[in-house]
């Protein structure tokens, strides 16, 4: 079995004087050659890259204590372009006769085994036989923008990438044989896309839909003192903390939204797994026990937390 990598990293420090640096990296898609398939007149998609920062450090006690500071922020905005089927005119209005299909009544005939179930005339389905959520989920979906019954609706999107990392150390030189030192570093990071059906979601060109909410926290503290010229006694202590959040971008909308789709004559609805209930008794009190009604149910959104860890090492080295 591969054992896994030892990483060390290690954090500058201040000194006795007063010392800083300043940075910004920036790139878009009119700094950037066109794609050699493109076509003259497409636009090239958006792509713009910032990476900026700074670091500043230096003493608050001369000869005795010293801070130091970085601060790096990433803003990246991307464009994905896609190509999605999505139906037509017709088939929104039950008409498949331009599919080549045969549309059967799937209320009539043998229930077992589908025998004896009569043709739609004409592959087209009547008015008032089209269910009405299937109407009210077809209404979440545009229309196409090019002509054909597949891969007949392009569109392009900028998902959004934002992370910032904020790092700080304190040294304090003890005497000329012990130093002492702490630091704490922390990273927030938002990423995440939107569907192209807007409310209906659907995919994301150029990410997932929905969004990402990370952060990231890790602090340290160790000491080194010299024992001789020849060993050197090191000791390390380190947490570290991860959340992050995930939700939907249709987040505390799916109570208006599921309102909106009738239930069959009798029933009522419940908001876990959209189960329903026969019960001819009030929503609230029709559900299933651990089952709460739609409308007093509160979205959260999942959220994803690892335990802290937390380790150290005392490690004499010789040379």
């Amino acid at each position: 079995m591969a054992g896994g990598a030892a990483i060390t990293l290690v954090t500058k420090s201040g000194t006795n004087t007063l010392h800083g640096s300043a940075f910004w990296f920036h790139d878009n898609q009119r700094l950037r050659a066109r794609n050699f398939f493109f076509a003259p007149t497409t636009v090239k998609p958006v792509s713009i890259y910032n990476n900026f920062g700074g670091t500043i450090g230096g003493p608050v006690v001369k000869n005795r204590l010293f801070f130091f500071y970085s601060y790096d922020n990433t803003k990246q905005r991307t464009g994905g372009f896609g190509r999605y089927s999505v139906p037509t005119f017709d088939l929104r209005s039950g008409d498949f006769s331009a599919t080549g299909r045969d549309i059967f009544d799937p209320l009539t005939g043998n229930t077992q085994t589908g025998a004896g179930r009569p043709l739609f005339p004409n592959s087209r389905i009547p008015a008032n036989r089209i269910s009405p959520i299937a109407q009210r989920i077809q209404s979440y979906y545009p229309e196409p923008n090019i002509a054909g019954p597949l891969n007949n609706f392009a569109i392009g999107a900028t998902p959004q990438f934002n992370r910032a990392y904020n790092d700080a150390k304190i040294n304090f030189q003890r005497n000329s044989k012990h130093m002492i030192w702490g630091r704490y570093g922390i990273m927030n990071a938002l990423v995440g896309g939107r569907g192209i059906f807007g409310d209906g979601v659907g995919p994301s060109p150029g990410a997932d839909p929905g969004f990402g909410d990370t952060r990231i926290q890790n602090t340290s503290a160790g000491h080194n003192y010299t024992i001789s010229p020849t060993l050197l006694l090191d000791g390390v202590i380190g947490y570290n903390r991860l959340d992050q959040t995930v939700r939907g971008q249709d987040l505390g909308r799916i109570s208006r939204r599921y309102s909106a789709f009738p239930a069959s004559a009798g029933q009522t609805r419940c908001s876990r797994d959209s189960r329903t209930s026969t019960s001819t008794a009030t929503p609230a009190s029709a559900c299933p026990v651990g089952c709460r009604s739609i409308a007093s149910r509160r979205a959260t959104p999942p959220r994803i937390r690892y335990a802290p860890s937390a380790a150290s090492t005392i490690s004499p080295l010789a040379s």
